[in-house]
């Protein structure tokens, strides 16, 4: 069957098209139409709701799930990661006294896991996710990077909020602020102490 570029819809009171049926549904899919939106196409009398269409027999695949219905918990756990990597420090390097070297593995191989964990979760969800690949790709060789990026893109391309994104940055910022404050405080104090 042909796909024609032959339907109408109407978004904020604007009519859009012609498109095809392809479109139709994608848009559908994507949350720009629903079954109230209105469609038209060359031999019906009037504007009528999308679910009033044949079109709705291909939409028997479920849509992705709705963004406030993603679950999120994985992504704030990445969000509290400074601390969490503050934590991992403690017991690879102090309390195990497995050396720095294998503090980096662990954290970076953490940060992989919870990253892909989350972008797996997502695609289970019906998401489109190839866009975070990469970012995940990259989180074991560049965590303090590629996290950050990971979650703004993810909040970006989802529509949610930045909350998440911006609570990582800021614990970030308090924990390099504190962790220069301690150094130039133990410089200061070994060097009165000559």
């Amino acid at each position: 069957m042909e796909d024609l570029r032959e339907w109408f819809y109407v978004v904020k009171g604007v009519s859009y098209g012609p498109v095809s049926r392809t479109e139709i549904i994608n848009s559908y899919y994507n949350s720009m139409l629903d079954n109230n939106s209105l469609v038209w196409r060359g031999g019906m009398t009037d504007w009528v709701k999308l679910s009033q269409t044949d079109l709705v027999i291909n939409m028997l695949v479920p849509p992705p799930i709705k963004k406030e219905d993603t679950d999120n918990s994985l992504v704030w756990i990445l969000a509290f990661y400074p601390i969490i990597n503050i934590l991992l420090y403690l017991l690879v390097v102090k309390v195990l006294d497995l050396g720095i070297l294998m503090y980096f593995i662990f954290t970076s191989m953490f940060a992989f896991l919870l990253c892909f964990a989350d972008y797996k979760n997502l695609g289970k969800s019906g998401s489109d996710t190839k866009e975070l690949l990469v970012w995940v790709i990259v989180t074991p060789f560049f965590a303090a990077i590629a996290l950050p990026i990971y979650l703004f893109r993810r909040a970006y391309i989802f529509k949610q909020n930045l909350s998440y994104a911006i609570t990582y940055c800021i614990i970030y910022v308090i924990l390099i602020s504190v962790s220069l404050f301690l150094a130039y405080a133990y410089l200061l104090n070994s060097r009165f102490s000559l």
